[in-house]
């Protein structure tokens, strides 16, 4: 928290060092911590991508979408940004087709699950495709971001209203 926390106010060299303290302790705990090495790689990677470090920060992705796919289910929303940092990783080195694959493949796992998520992924692949040059690819790419957007809206709507009519029950 205190390295996100420093990232957003522009201390990255500061973030970077909370990260290594972060990944010491997690490193000391005995028994299973993927998920925490998980997100502490996805947070470094982050930082390296805004350091203008991609091949740094591809591995820290590349390692933490594995520590991440350990778990039988693995967090959507931290896999989900780990997923957006691989896909500007390889985008920064060139690696159009790849970015689109990685960002294709984690939308396949994904599933119907986490619309959210799918939206984010789905976006960064656009900002991809619109840097590349393939305009139309990326116009239908966003168009499909906007759909998911349009059905996360949908499904918190139907849970508020679950929720008011839960409430009104009870107050009966």
């Amino acid at each position: 928290d205190l390295a996100c926390y420093l990232q957003q106010q522009g201390e990255l060299g500061a973030a970077a060092s909370e990260l290594e303290r972060a990944l010491a302790a997690a490193r000391q705990v005995n028994g299973a911590n993927s998920f925490a090495l998980g997100v502490i790689y996805s947070t470094r990677a982050d930082i390296r991508l805004l350091l203008g470090r991609a091949d740094d920060a591809l591995a820290d992705a590349e390692r933490s979408i594995e520590l991440l796919c350990a778990a039988d289910d693995p967090n959507p929303y931290v896999l989900g940004a780990t997923v957006r940092a691989d896909v500007q990783a390889r985008m920064a080195l060139g690696q159009l087709d790849d970015a689109l694959q990685a960002g294709e493949g984690a939308l396949s796992w994904l599933g119907d699950r986490v619309p959210q998520t799918r939206s984010l992924i789905l976006s960064t692949l656009a900002s991809t495709l619109r840097a590349a040059g393939r305009l139309e690819e990326a116009y239908d790419t966003l168009a499909r971001a906007a759909e998911l957007e349009r059905q996360a809206f949908r499904e918190l709507s139907e849970l508020q209203l679950k929720l008011e009519r839960a409430t009104l029950e009870v107050s009966a």
